[in-house]
C-alpha cells in the first residue's frame, strides 16, 4: 500500500481524503515527510501541508543544564561551598549551582529541536551575559 507514496499521481489521490492512522505513523516513521511534501503540488497544498506537518512531527525531552560563567562569582555555589565543612563533609569544594530545565519540544526531526532548544535558551532561558547552557534530547521512548 505505501509503495503507492512513490508516485505522485497515487499520492495525490491518497491525499486529498483524510489521513488514516496508519498513513500518519508511516509517514512519521519512514522519515519521508519533507521529500513528500515538496515533490507534490497540490490544489489547496497549504492546508495538506499543514495536515502532514501536524502528523509528522516528533516529541522531544530536551534536558537543559545552565550554569553561572566560570569566570564569575557564584555566590550561592560559595555559601553551599563553605556548609560542607560544617556538615562533615570537607572533600567537596568549588560547587557551583545552576538550573536544570526539562521541557518537550515537537519537531520535523532531531535537527529542527534542535534549532528550537537553542532558540528558547537564547532568547529566554538563559542570560548569555552570566550563564552558559547545554542540552540534550531524547525522544520518549529513550527516556
Amino acid at each position: 500500500m505505501f509503495s503507492l507514496l512513490r508516485h505522485k499521481r497515487d499520492a495525490k489521490i491518497l491525499l486529498s481524503g483524510k489521513f488514516s492512522n496508519t498513513l500518519f505513523t508511516y509517514l512519521q516513521a519512514s522519515g519521508v515527510c519533507r521529500d513528500f511534501l515538496t515533490q507534490i503540488p497540490l490544489p489547496g497544498y497549504h492546508n495538506i501541508y499543514q495536515q502532514i506537518t501536524y502528523f509528522c512531527t516528533m516529541k522531544f525531552i530536551a534536558h537543559i543544564n545552565i550554569m553561572p560563567q566560570k569566570a564569575l562569582l557564584d555566590p550561592q555555589g560559595k555559601a553551599v561551598s563553605s556548609s560542607m565543612n560544617n556538615i562533615g563533609l570537607p572533600e567537596i569544594s568549588n560547587v557551583r549551582v545552576g538550573k536544570h530545565i526539562t521541557l518537550e519540544v515537537e519537531a520535523a526531526d532531531e535537527n529542527a529541536a534542535r534549532e528550537k532548544v537553542d532558540s528558547a535558551c537564547k532568547k529566554l532561558l538563559a542570560n548569555l551575559i552570566m550563564e552558559t547552557y547545554d542540552f540534550t534530547l531524547q525522544t520518549p521512548q529513550s527516556a
